[in-house]
């Protein structure tokens, strides 16, 4: 009995490890996606210029298909055709802010505001701003998750040691 009860805690210990080290991948990837759609937004903006519509239907073509929030952006500022609302509306449908801490998410937030600059140039100058910011925390976040995975990984291995010992 006693045994059993051991083998169920290092289960649950090694589940929640697993379900842990799943949600930072998810967040690391998060963050890719959103440096690249806001690196797409700034290149696109200095290349094409002018058109706002234009723009985020050319972000959302190269956007990859886990990453809906370029194509909900684009539904819904053709609905709306205000990108502030559009914005907010794509963050809330798609869920791209759960995933991240709450100061995080309010920074991703705060481009809606953003959004509304007259100037292409500034606009630009805020999407290259974002896709450094993400960058860097996606930097962050996989050498976190890789540190992360080598203690997952030791503490299994003793996980793993502690049980052979108590069943010899």
């Amino acid at each position: 009995m006693k045994l059993a009860g051991i083998f169920c805690i290092c289960i649950s210990v090694i589940s929640g490890g697993m379900f842990y080290t799943l949600r930072c991948r998810q967040r690391e990837a998060l963050y890719g996606e959103l440096a690249s759609f806001f690196g797409c937004l700034s290149l696109t903006a200095v290349s094409l210029g002018g058109e706002l519509s234009l723009l985020l239907r050319r972000c959302a073509g190269t956007a990859s298909g886990r990453f809906a929030l370029p194509q909900t952006l684009l539904q819904l500022y053709a609905q709306t055709g205000d990108l502030c609302a559009a914005w907010f509306q794509a963050l809330e449908q798609t869920g791209a802010s759960r995933l991240l801490p709450e100061n995080e998410a309010a920074f991703l937030a705060f481009f809606g505001g953003a959004c509304a600059v007259p100037s292409l140039s500034v606009f630009t100058e805020t999407c290259r701003q974002y896709e450094a910011h993400f960058t860097a925390l996606k930097t962050a976040a996989e050498a976190k998750r890789q540190r992360e995975e080598k203690l997952g990984v030791s503490i299994t291995l003793l996980t793993a040691a502690l049980l052979f010992i108590m069943l010899v």
